[in-house]
């Protein structure tokens, strides 16, 4: 198995849309949204044949955001979705195996006018 970019954005989309029923969880950046969400933002690295062939290592942010004096909330959002990735790794058999490694990347961004704060959660996958 390699990875795919259709079937892991989707796999991890529905599996965490299941677990999060009250956030919006969304495949890629949208233009514009309403908090709370969750993004998966675009793969920041994909390492191939890692660590054996045919398997592939995909280094993956995923932002969690909620209104822009609602840290406490960011926090909860990266604490909820590390957990359902620890609850299956494998995100219902779609992937070999998947880690919520880090958090970070706090910030203030922008929303079509409204100011928001966003977290990072990285997935490390491996497909």
């Amino acid at each position: 198995m390699s990875w795919d970019y259709r079937s892991s954005s989707s796999a991890i989309v529905a599996y965490l849309a299941d677990a999060l029923p009250l956030v919006s969880v969304y495949d890629r950046p949208p233009a514009t949204f309403n908090p709370p969400a969750v993004i998966l933002a675009h793969p920041q690295l994909v390492t191939r044949n890692q660590p054996r062939f045919a398997v592939d290592r995909v280094t993956w942010p995923l932002m969690c955001v909620a209104g822009a004096n609602q840290a406490d909330y960011v926090a909860d959002l990266l604490d909820q979705v590390a957990a359902v990735i620890d609850d299956d790794p494998s995100l219902g058999g779609e992937v070999q195996s998947a880690t919520a490694a880090t958090f970070g990347g706090w910030r203030i961004t922008d929303v079509s006018g409204i100011q928001v704060l966003a977290a990072d959660v990285t997935l490390d996958l491996y497909q």
